[in-house]
């Protein structure tokens, strides 16, 4: 599968980038929707041309947690800083897996999540973007240290939990559109 990495400006043109993205033409979801493969070291290491997995910082992909175990994200990827799920299948956060613990930016729009479980393990998360799910519970993003989050148009039964993100001390951007 051929990838395509971002352009930064900040990337020497020595050093090879650790950002890896999907094009459109090699999505790996086939025309029913199912995935193709399972996610492994060495899928990892193809979806990233063959790269330093220990040195990848971020990765767009599309997932289906309900069909396959995506825990291998963190193992695999252990100084992954960015991941851009959005699109995929994710019904809660805790099918990510454990080993996520240095992601500082998750971007979950429009996956099905309905729950948050899990997210704690995500101590260095400073931008949560999950729009358009159906997330009703969010009181366990006040023990994380966000700085951006991103609610808008989920199914928030609780102004409460709303209230509780007051707890969020860096908290600078907060996009409730919808709910």
């Amino acid at each position: 599968l051929a990838r395509k990495a971002e352009e930064t400006s900040e990337v020497d043109a020595q050093q090879p980038s650790t950002e890896w993205e999907a094009s459109k033409s090699d999505d790996p979801f086939t025309e029913s929707g199912v995935w193709e493969e399972v996610i492994s070291e060495e899928f990892l290491q193809r979806y990233c041309e063959g790269a330093d997995l220990t040195q990848v910082e971020g990765l767009e992909i599309r997932v289906d947690s309900v069909h396959q175990n995506v825990e291998a994200l963190g193992r695999c990827l252990p100084q992954l800083l960015r991941l851009k799920l959005s699109g995929s299948n994710i019904l809660c956060v805790r099918d990510l897996g454990v080993q996520l613990h240095r992601l500082q930016v998750l971007w979950l729009g429009r996956c099905g999540l309905q729950d948050l479980g899990g997210i704690g393990l995500m101590e260095g998360l400073k931008e949560f973007y999950l729009p358009f799910n159906d997330v009703a519970d969010v009181s366990q993003l006040k023990w994380l240290n966000l700085q951006v989050l991103d609610l808008e148009g989920n199914a928030l039964a609780d102004s409460q939990d709303l209230w509780q993100l007051g707890q969020c001390a860096e908290l600078r951007q907060l996009t409730l559109r919808g709910c």
